[in-house]
């Protein structure tokens, strides 16, 4: 018997998640919290592991090896870093043990998510990690958290009402398939002039309600309240783990559904898109006060470069590249967040309140500055890299217009990734010496990591060159 590698690590981070539930029932959260990680971090092994040898068998099972098994383990590992980072909120808080069990679930439908190639199938995994995300929002406890739940609910019911609106148009347009290269074959056929208006309208609706999952324009409005509202380290896995997933899953869908003609329609929407995400995400985060909130809106913008790179004919090479970069530099910035949370106890969660946080928390204003300036795309950062490749493939389908607008935007953001810098570094914090403080935790040391690996991912590949950095990703250079 053959099984995929995603699928042995979706199953190894629903193990985990098993454990997670029943360790909380019947032990105490500290031992969820463990089974939840170990599970999370033998998915992510087992993905490297399928990489480095293509062939495994293990008790008459062959382990097949999937060119998105890398893609699944940078997810699963991202989870593990969240979990790892907010080990006192899981182990030790109210509701933890419930919080770690659902963050294993949502990890392993958004693995499994990598293996669909039918919609049916898609959309099932995709409600997996929808409920689980509405519950890790919800279990913050707030009142305010409540009502991000509730909108977060609401809207993603939307998306999935037209989803499966638009699977129906597709399914019977194509001829009674659901699958991608069903669809694929039937806007090849010659009489693809008189089915093609319904198979693009179904295809857009599946697409626009992807868009909802990765947080992009105009079905972004739930993640700033949902980001600001949740507990840090549940916002760092929302923010950077499903988020990676949906982005290759949406990347998957129109290569394969829509084939790799840069012309097509469905390419034209993708800009549209993209813009309207670069263009909303960059300048709403402009005018925020709130530092998590401001990441929210930051990260409608990512999802907006994720999408210029769908206009390319680089077979989503560029996507593979963009997405898990992108992830790590979030989860970093939500985890300094919470360590920030955790240190200075009076924080009020703005960026203002950052003042001066440099002068008595150094290494965490490091670990932040290096994440914000991946995210900003500067040189010598792993972000760097993940645009260049984005832009470059745009540029080679003929979307140059699309790629100025990604600089643009990018450099619209040194406005508010600079702002936070700026009052960490340079302004003083009013009776700072007097606020409240405890020890750095897991949280500091987990973003410390996560800096240090965006840092190093950018710095060896420019001189190693590119290949290296792919190599890591498990990706071939092309």
């Amino acid at each position: 018997m053959t099984v995929s590698a995603i699928i042995v690590e979706a199953g190894l981070a629903f193990a985990g998640a098993l454990v997670a539930m029943a360790l909380d029932a019947f032990a105490s959260r500290r031992a969820a919290a463990t089974g939840a990680l170990t599970g999370l971090a033998l998915a992510a092994t087992a993905g490297v592991a399928s990489g480095v040898w293509p062939a495994i068998t293990i008790g008459g099972v062959s382990i097949a090896a999937s060119s998105l098994a890398s893609t699944g383990a940078a997810v699963a590992l991202l989870a593990a870093l969240a979990v790892a980072g907010g080990w006192r909120r899981f182990a030790h808080g109210v509701r933890g043990g419930e919080a770690s069990a659902l963050l294993a679930v949502s990890t392993a439908g958004a693995i499994a998510t990598l293996w669909a190639r039918d919609l049916v199938t898609l959309l099932v995994l995709l409600e997996v990690v929808g409920v689980a995300g509405y519950a890790l929002v919800a279990v913050a406890g707030t009142a305010a958290a409540r009502e991000s739940a509730m909108k977060y609910f609401v809207q993603g019911g939307i998306a999935t009402g037209l989803a499966v609106f638009g699977l129906g148009v597709l399914y019977a347009a194509s001829g009674g398939t659901v699958s991608y290269a069903g669809i694929l074959a039937a806007l090849q056929q010659p009489a693809f002039a008189a089915l093609g208006r319904p198979l693009l309208a179904g295809g857009t609706m599946v697409l626009a309600a992807l868009a909802f999952k990765v947080g992009a324009f105009p079905a972004h409005s739930w993640a700033p309240d949902a980001y600001e509202t949740a507990d840090a380290s549940d916002a760092a896995f929302l923010a950077s783990a499903p988020k990676v997933a949906a982005m290759v899953v949406l990347a998957i869908f129109v290569l394969t559904a829509f084939g790799r003609d840069v012309s097509t329609a469905p390419r034209v929407l993708v800009a549209i898109l993209a813009t309207g995400s670069i263009v909303v995400g960059n300048f709403g985060a402009l005018r925020q006060a709130s530092y998590r909130r401001m990441l929210a809106y930051s990260g409608i913008a990512q999802a907006g470069y994720a999408l210029v790179s769908l206009t390319g004919a680089d077979r989503g090479q560029a996507m593979l590249v963009f997405a898990p970069l992108y992830g790590l530099a979030a989860l970093g910035a939500f985890l300094c967040a919470q360590a920030v949370r955790e240190t200075e106890l009076a924080w009020d969660g703005s960026i203002a309140g950052l003042a001066g946080i440099a002068a008595r928390r150094p290494g965490l204003a490091a670990s932040m500055s290096a994440c914000l300036l991946s995210m900003m795309g500067l040189p010598l950062t792993a972000g760097f890299f993940a645009k260049f490749l984005v832009f470059g493939a745009a540029v080679g389908a003929g979307y140059t217009w699309l790629a100025v607008v990604g600089v643009v935007g990018s450099v619209v953001s040194f406005g508010y990734y600079g702002r936070v810098i700026r009052v960490m570094y340079l302004d003083d914090g009013e009776s700072a010496g007097e606020a409240p403080r405890a020890a750095a935790g897991p949280a500091s040391r987990a973003a410390a990591v996560v800096a240090g690996a965006v840092l190093t991912l950018g710095i060896v590949p420019t001189f190693a060159g590119i290949a290296w950095l792919m190599t890591i990703l498990g990706l071939q250079a092309r």
